[in-house]
């Protein structure tokens, strides 16, 4: 059921009658619940219901923002009066922050798919079944661990220029992960997570068959020769090494002189010219939206990198308001790269000894954040005659995220949201492995 606007209704206009500019309100609602299960028993549950209530005001051309987990209308004269004094160490503003707001909810794609809610007994049943299925499909999975959960979000906007806005969103995730045992030799694998529109339209089956080939391969796992290979990186290690390398382009570092980028915007590649990103602010929900922004106008699908050439710096809303300029880095938003037209199965055939990297872990801790040169572990198989042959066991990844953004040869066909941007697997020349 949709919120009503007329919780704030009284608020805005004694807001007006007290000499405020302009007021925004907000209200954010998340019901959460949630089950987890080890070798087929509950060991931890979570029923919770959160609440945010958001208020900013213009105030002698000065924005105040104020925050509350609960709001009635007997906090009325408490709101406003906290508003007014904040607002004196806010930000300077213009009435025209409220007004472009309309313009830009209008452009954003909202999670607004309403899924029935789930009953925690059916959450149960599910994580039963699926601790079962899990350990009768192979004889060396020795525990088993389930995660379920659904949530629900219900966001409204309203301010004091007649601007209304209301968001209903639903989500929800199945996570399972085992820990095989052969002789002495214990593997944990993590593996299957999924965020489908139903926690009941899953594929269960076909999870588990992924969990169980996935865990035997850890368990059938080979080093590998310390040296330089040809890479195929998955959608994860290219999204963590691609936004470590935006962070880079922020308006702030490249001003402090602290950006690995801080000479390169001349017209000319710096990176692969078969790289190409833009912003995007399509997995955006309003939900994320209104408690915190400065609603500052926004140029949505602008480039940040095109055919490897640095397009523009990165200027977040509060450090466009500090330079009088336009924000393009979106709260909540992500980056697209531009697809390239092979496939990986193409793309595999033409490599004679490689990696398929699928996952890197601890980047960020062992990275320098000044140079973006790292060394972590990662999980992945070793290519070899166009094929995957086996499971790599106890190697390292190292190199430059610059570097690795540099040496990309091909971008492939298919597009992955799953790692906090739209990226796609991509072929990169000569990186570094050490085995342990």
């Amino acid at each position: 059921m949709a919120i009503n606007k007329k919780i704030f209704d009284t608020l805005i206009k004694k807001a007006s009658e007290s000499g405020i500019q302009a007021i925004s309100c907000s209200y954010n609602q998340t019901k959460n619940q949630s089950l987890e299960f080890t070798n087929a028993k509950i060991d931890g549950t979570d029923i919770s219901v959160n609440n945010s209530f958001s208020f900013k005001a213009l105030v002698n051309d000065k924005i105040g923002v104020y925050v509350v987990d609960f709001y009635d209308e007997s906090m009325i004269d408490d709101v406003i009066s906290t508003l007014i004094d904040l607002s004196n160490y806010g930000k300077e503003g213009k009435i025209e922050y409220f007004t472009k707001e309309e313009s830009k909810f209008k452009n954003l794609k909202l999670y607004n798919k309403t899924v029935a809610e789930t009953p925690i007994e059916t959450l149960k049943t599910m994580g039963y079944e699926l601790s079962n299925k899990i350990k009768s499909k192979c004889q060396l999975v020795e525990t088993t661990s389930v995660s379920l959960e659904t949530k629900e979000m219900e966001s409204l906007y309203v301010n004091s220029l007649n601007t209304h806005y209301y968001d209903h969103a639903t989500e929800s995730s199945v996570v399972v992960s085992a820990t095989f045992k052969q002789d002495d030799l214990v593997k944990s694998y993590y593996e299957y997570e999924q965020t489908p529109d139903e926690i009941t339209s899953i594929n269960t089956d076909k999870m588990i068959q992924s969990l169980v080939k996935n865990g035997m391969d850890e368990l059938k796992s080979e080093k590998i020769k310390t040296g330089q290979y040809k890479v195929i990186l998955s959608y994860q290690p290219i999204s963590v090494i691609l936004l470590n390398a935006i962070d880079h382009l922020s308006g702030e570092r490249l001003t402090e002189n602290t950006s690995i980028f801080k000479n390169c915007f001349n017209n000319e590649s710096v990176l692969s010219k078969k790289l190409t990103v833009r912003t995007d602010s399509s997995t955006r929900s309003l939900t994320t939206e209104v408690a915190d922004v400065d609603h500052r106008p926004i140029k949505d699908k602008q480039y940040i990198i095109k055919n490897g050439v640095l397009q523009t710096p990165m200027y977040d809303n509060e450090y466009a308001l500090k330079n009088n300029t336009t924000s393009n880095t979106l709260v909540g938003a992500s980056y697209r790269m531009k697809e390239g037209k092979e496939s990986f199965e193409e793309a595999i055939k033409n490599i004679k000894k490689g990696i398929y990297v699928q996952r890197i872990s601890g980047l960020n801790s062992s990275m320098n954040p000044l140079t973006l040169s790292f060394s972590c572990p990662f999980e992945g198989y070793y290519i070899e005659d166009g094929k995957l042959t086996h499971k790599i066991n106890l190697s390292m990844i190292s190199g430059n995220c610059k570097d690795i953004l540099k040496n990309i040869t091909k971008v492939l066909n298919q597009t992955s949201d799953k790692y906090n941007m739209f990226a796609c697997e991509v072929v990169v020349n000569k990186v570094s492995f050490t085995s342990k």
